[in-house]
């Protein structure tokens, strides 16, 4: 007759089998692995990392895992280790669970190509018209029979402090402007460059006032190509205004991008969107073959502006470049 002591012990053994059998299942972390020693991406796309403990049956949960990215500009990670690009450049996802983590270097590549500069303009110097890629800049005044290029006037211009902490701008006067050497080129029997694009990193200091960003009638006779008027809004009476208006006191990107002709448009990009765009066939909008004028109107209307950067292409950059522009090197956010 089994005494209960003898329940007690088998009792016991049968416990401590459940015990031992339950630690041969879920046995201790030793390490951590991941499906991959790097990772490349395009902008735009994501990735997955997996990771595993080591051996894969130990006794963790892998949902308590922590990523982290060195580099938030670059890539983010989620709390499962989906990664999100962000913009061209390399940083680190990194994985880890008590004293054990692994890191997957990432590059990331933008697939979309912005063309070299004909002509950059940064006012960062003294001499407020020198070229950061093309010919420095001519200072202008007046306009019609009043017109002198180059003035010896430079009473227009004035340095002042730029958007950003380490860089410079220029406020130019009513009846003040640049004339610039373009550097492009026409196809052969063109009598003007009827492709470009212009950028102008700019601020206002109130609305009310017309301003203006270039100029291609060479006598400055007669109206610039593009302007803000009183409003905010952004555009000229041939292509219409932007619904889109500039803030005063903002420092804001203005990308002007098309052609002129048969199936001719023109594009306005504020701040990186696109807000205005209109079908053009008017050789007005054409380039003179050597030069532009940049913030001049003929007739005043062109109150005091300031101008951080501005650029020429010989392309008519595209919605994706524009957006490029933006992120990769504006100095306005």
């Amino acid at each position: 007759m089994k005494t209960i002591h003898t329940y007690i012990k088998t009792a016991c053994l049968l416990a401590l089998t459940v015990l031992l059998a339950a630690c041969e299942k879920d046995p201790s972390m030793t390490d951590i692995t991941i499906d991959r020693t790097s990772l490349s991406l395009l902008l735009g796309d994501n990735a997955q990392i997996t990771v595993q403990p080591v051996p894969v049956d130990a006794n963790v949960d892998v949902r308590e895992f922590e990523w982290s990215s060195d580099n938030e500009a670059i890539a983010t990670v989620t709390r499962f280790g989906i990664v999100h690009t962000v913009e061209e450049g390399t940083c680190n996802i990194t994985v880890k669970h008590g004293s054990f983590s692994k890191s997957v270097p990432v590059t990331i590549t933008d697939p979309v190509v912005v063309p070299a500069k004909k002509g950059h303009w940064k006012f960062e110097g003294a001499d407020l018209r020198t070229a950061t890629t093309g010919q420095a800049l001519v200072y202008g005044k007046g306009g019609g029979a009043g017109i002198e290029v180059p003035t010896a006037d430079a009473s227009g211009f004035t340095s002042i402090n730029g958007p950003k902490a380490d860089n410079k701008a220029v406020r130019i006067a009513k009846g003040y402007f640049f004339r610039a050497a373009h550097g492009l080129t026409a196809p052969q029997g063109y009598p003007v460059v009827p492709e470009y694009t212009l950028m102008f990193d700019f601020r206002i200091p109130a609305t009310g006032s017309w301003y203006t960003f270039f100029q291609t009638e060479m006598t400055n006779s007669s109206d610039g190509e593009v302007f803000i008027r009183p409003a905010g809004n952004i555009g000229v009476g041939s292509t219409g205004y932007s619904e889109a208006t500039v803030s005063p006191n903002e420092w804001h990107r203005l990308v002007v991008s098309g052609k002129y002709g048969d199936g001719g448009w023109y594009n306005y990009y504020l701040d990186g969107a696109l807000v205005h765009t209109a079908v053009v066939a008017d050789e007005r909008f054409g380039l003179d073959l050597s030069y532009i004028y940049l913030l001049a109107d003929n007739d005043g209307d062109d109150a005091d502006i300031d101008i951080s950067e501005i650029a020429i292409w010989q392309e008519p950059l595209d919605a994706l470049q524009v957006k490029k522009l933006e992120r990769a090197e504006s100095k306005l956010r």
